[in-house]
């Protein structure tokens, strides 16, 4: 349930990064993105740690989670099950961090008529996201932890 929720908040973020990227450069594409540090740091910065956060590095949410699955799977002497998982967790790492490396700092994208940076308004809902990605990496409260062990304990009794 934790991993459901993680995702679902890294995600986001990534849609409301994406969403700025596609307002700036007018492409689905990402090889028509590049040199966001330069040109929309803001948003760089959401897409950097929303990329690592999404591909689960630490400190964020998703590592939590796919750690404790992980490390689940090891304590049930699952362990080539667990080996599997990280193996396929480290190849996942490297396909998502790769092209969010070259979209940042990479020589910037010629784009026709297009403000630099966005209205600042539209970065907000990102970095909540991204607050809250971070975080609950770093702690989950209480009354979320014990929702979602009940929920938990309601799918797998």
């Amino acid at each position: 349930m934790l991993q459901m929720v993680n995702h679902a908040l890294a995600k986001s973020l990534m849609f409301f990064a994406t969403g700025n990227l596609l307002l700036r450069f007018r492409t689905r594409a990402m090889a028509d993105v590049g040199g966001l540090v330069r040109t929309m740091p803001a948003t760089a910065v959401l897409a950097i740690l929303g990329g690592l956060a999404i591909a689960g590095a630490p400190p964020f949410s998703l590592f939590v989670s796919e750690f404790s699955i992980i490390a689940g799977a090891a304590r049930s002497n699952q362990i080539i099950a667990a080996a599997i998982a990280a193996l396929l967790l480290v190849i996942a790492f490297i396909a998502i961090v790769a092209p969010f490396n070259r979209m940042s700092f990479s020589a910037p994208k010629a784009v026709d008529g297009v403000a630099t940076e966005i209205n600042p308004v539209v970065l907000v809902p990102g970095y909540l996201s991204l607050a809250a990605v971070i975080v609950f990496g770093v702690w989950i409260p209480g009354p979320l932890h014990d929702l979602l062990a009940g929920a938990a304990h309601l799918v797998a009794p």
